[in-house]
């Protein structure tokens, strides 16, 4: 569900004909700080533990978004940048050592079942569903086809394209915070070294399940897919192992 949630993101942004190579450890960020506010006795709720996690993953989109749309660099490097800044962050604030001691109900969460069927899949249907009305249905979804399509006629048609494309950093930023607040819950602690590589399985994901890079082609119902089809392999490759 984790994996879906941060291909969902990177789909918005590969759709552009950019990439966020920052997911993960975006991810890792907000776990630590989601962690960090739910330690037993400080007194916040799993309310703002969930907040915290996801303005750190905005935080971190919105400047991705900034550099790619407005400063005109190349998103492979900017978000490579902010990959390595992330995560060095992320160990900076833990001194390298998890944190633990949550609150009660922290775990719960992510682990936690309603009807037999385990939260986080809960939070994976939203995402998707939400994902699925913005692209398909909004305006502001066939303007973000329209600009990995062909950014120049898009630019030239009146849509913002500068301000379009900082959006789809932020809405992969922000998800990535809220898998940060998840994934915090499901392992019970804030761990700097967690979700590595996940942005590896977001992008194989969306490309597996027909989102082109180069922008323009593809939809979250093919990324669901495709992150199916991932952990399929994954798991048969694991018990050959």
């Amino acid at each position: 569900s984790i994996t879906s949630i941060l291909a969902f993101g990177m789909t918005f942004v590969l759709l552009t004909g950019g990439i966020d190579l920052s997911v993960g450890s975006v991810t890792a960020l907000a776990s630590v700080f989601a962690a960090y506010v739910g330690v037993e006795g400080r007194g916040f709720s799993l309310g703002m533990c969930f907040v915290t996690a996801m303005l750190v993953g905005l935080l971190c989109g919105t400047i991705n978004g900034i550099g790619v749309a407005f400063v005109k660099l190349p998103p492979f490097i900017m978000t490579l940048g902010m990959m390595n800044v992330a995560r060095g962050a992320a160990k900076v604030f833990t001194g390298g050592v998890p944190i633990f001691g949550l609150i009660d109900g922290f775990a719960y969460v992510a682990s936690a079942k309603l009807l037999g069927i385990p939260n986080l899949v809960y939070y994976m249907a939203a995402i998707f569903a939400v994902s699925y009305i913005v692209l398909r249905h909004t305006v502001y979804g066939r303007r973000i086809y329209s600009i990995g399509g062909n950014i120049e006629a898009a630019r030239l048609s009146g849509i913002n394209v500068k301000t379009h494309i900082m959006s789809v950093y932020m809405i992969s930023g922000m998800l990535g915070g809220l898998c940060g607040m998840l994934l915090a819950s499901r392992i019970t602690s804030g761990n700097p070294t967690a979700a590595d590589a996940y942005e590896m399985d977001a992008i194989a994901a969306a490309v597996i399940g027909g989102v082109s890079m180069t922008g323009g082609l593809g939809n979250v119902a093919g990324t669901l897919i495709g992150a199916i089809i991932l952990i399929i392999i994954d798991r048969k490759s694991t018990r050959l192992n």
